[in-house]
């Protein structure tokens, strides 16, 4: 399970024409645009896209917006293996889950006010502890699924 993530920067000729055919290169593998800015910084249209695309189709999303500049003015981008903190927490949870099991047996046998406090108050804990573990697994599913990239889009400058 490997997180995408890169930052571009990208000089072209027309900022409006270009937010369109990023528009449409996200679209194109089945991902989507998740926010996006335009400004002027001087004399100069700047639009900020923040895609989410398939990690599959990482490399070739980041070869098409290369390709639609006139230059590429930075590029960052980073790979992170997830795999073993997937893998700790879908331990942890199971673990949690067999003492949740534990708990619901003793609530069986439970008698008094007390003990059902008790034993409930524990179950209520561990419950919550599953949930967050879950959430963060379902987290890392959703982050190693889709690749996040932040492209900025700017004028030519004269001469480049």
């Amino acid at each position: 399970m490997i997180v995408y993530n890169a930052n571009l920067s990208l000089a072209v000729q027309n900022v409006s024409d270009s937010v369109q055919a990023v528009r449409g290169l996200a679209d194109g593998v089945g991902g989507m645009v998740a926010g996006s800015a335009t400004r002027q910084e001087k004399d100069k249209e700047v639009a900020t896209l923040t895609l989410r695309v398939p990690s599959s189709a990482y490399n070739q999303v980041m070869a098409g917006l290369r390709k639609l500049s006139v230059k590429v003015l930075t590029e960052n981008g980073t790979a992170r293996d997830v795999t073993e903190e997937f893998t700790d927490v879908d331990a942890q949870m199971r673990n949690r889950q067999g003492t949740e099991a534990q708990f619901q047996e003793l609530m069986k046998r439970a008698v008094t006010i007390d003990d059902i406090l008790k034993v409930q108050a524990q179950l209520t804990q561990v419950r919550g502890q599953i949930e967050r573990l879950k959430g963060r697994m379902n987290v890392l599913q959703r982050t190693s699924d889709m690749a996040t990239i932040v492209v900025t889009i700017i004028t030519v400058e004269p001469g480049l």
